[in-house]
């Protein structure tokens, strides 16, 4: 089917004029507001310059080469499409721009099934995609460009979260669980076939708890760390599998990365499974590949890590324990460590092979 046939109530209809210059947020209302359950929006540029409060059951067909610019002429906290205790939105197609004034482009509060897809998000400096409460979330085949803000944001309890096939490029965060202000409690995430491009962080799990979390086929480089773990999160199963970054920096700005994985305690669960570095495309100096302080009784299991670096676990209990830690060195050109802080600072280094079973007693 040709791109140039889009199906439902032509937002034409509705007075839009596609100029890039005509403000035709009246269309889009007016449109919204008469129910219509399928607004197309067809090939052109439309300005909006206020934000859109979204119904249930609505579907945007957008035109994959339409264009929607949303400038508003002050600073304005209210997001380009937004919507509370709604069901059911899907938004498809177009390519989004936001100018300074905007905080947020999308935000969703209290809401259950919305759905992305093929919808690119460019030269944006506002925040992607906050999911506050919501669940039953769809992200699939989009491109986002996020400047120094957060692309996906969540808050509150969202659970069944799917993103995949998906370009993030330019941001802060790609993905954010809760924030200084809120936290988050989220479930049953799979993130999967992401190419990311000069992202500060991956992921970074701020404040609240998460379960149940996969990660697969993750490519791309960043600048502080690929995944952050901070103390006020609790995470337990998390899995991640086929991950191949690098660090770079990007432009003239110095990086100020740390490690690939910082987590300030052991996730339960915690599964690492085909860990690749980009050594030919890395622009810094070595990194560590993972820096954790492992809480008693915490459990890791990671297995297929290609580095040529250490790993350093910095104690601050009086035990440090992994479950069948199994590095691999499959050149056997290196020497893989693990370095344990104790007694105020001194530090154990114990060279790694394969094995099942480590356990680090303090001395």
């Amino acid at each position: 089917m040709s791109d140039n046939l889009i199906f439902g109530a032509d937002i034409l209809s509705y007075g839009a004029i596609p100029d890039g210059n005509t403000d035709c947020v009246g269309a889009f209302e007016k449109a919204i507001n008469n129910g219509e359950n399928l607004i197309s929006v067809p090939f052109g540029t439309y300005l909006i310059k206020r934000g859109l409060e979204l119904n249930s059951n609505v579907k945007f067909h957008i035109h994959p080469r339409a264009i929607i610019k949303y400038a508003p002429e002050e600073k304005t906290a209210i997001p380009l499409f937004y919507g509370k205790d709604i069901s059911s939105v899907i938004v498809s197609g177009g390519k989004f721009y936001a100018n300074d004034n905007v905080n947020t482009l999308f935000r969703f509060e209290n809401s259950e099934n919305i759905r992305y897809s093929s919808v690119s998000v460019v030269k944006s400096s506002a925040s992607g995609i906050v999911f506050d409460g919501c669940s039953d979330i769809y992200v699939a085949n989009c491109n986002f460009s996020t400047g120094k803000n957060d692309t996906f944001t969540f808050l509150s309890n969202c659970e069944n979260i799917t993103i995949k096939n998906t370009e993030i490029n330019f941001a802060c965060n790609a993905f954010q669980f809760g924030t200084k202000d809120k936290e988050c409690a989220v479930s049953r995430i799979d993130i999967r076939n992401i190419v990311s491009h000069y992202v500060l962080s991956f992921i970074e799990f701020y404040n609240g708890s998460a379960r149940d979390i996969a990660l697969e086929s993750i490519s791309g480089c960043f600048d502080w760390s690929f995944f952050k773990l901070f103390e006020e999160f609790a995470l337990s199963d998390t899995s991640l599998e086929k991950i191949n970054v690098y660090c770079a920096n990007r432009g003239n700005e110095k990086c100020t990365n740390t490690a690939y994985f910082v987590l300030a305690e052991t996730p339960d669960g915690f599964e690492l499974n085909d860990f690749k570095r980009n050594a030919e495309l890395e622009s810094i100096p070595l990194i560590s590949t993972m820096i954790f302080n492992a809480g008693a009784k915490s459990t890791a299991i990671i297995d297929g890590v290609a580095l040529d670096n250490v790993i350093s676990a910095r104690g601050k209990s009086k035990e440090i324990g992994m479950t069948a830690a199994r590095l691999t060195n499959p050149h056997g050109k290196f020497v893989y460590t693990v370095e344990c802080n104790l007694n105020k600072g001194e530090t154990l280094t114990l060279p790694l092979g394969d094995f099942d079973y480590m356990r680090i007693d303090k001395a």
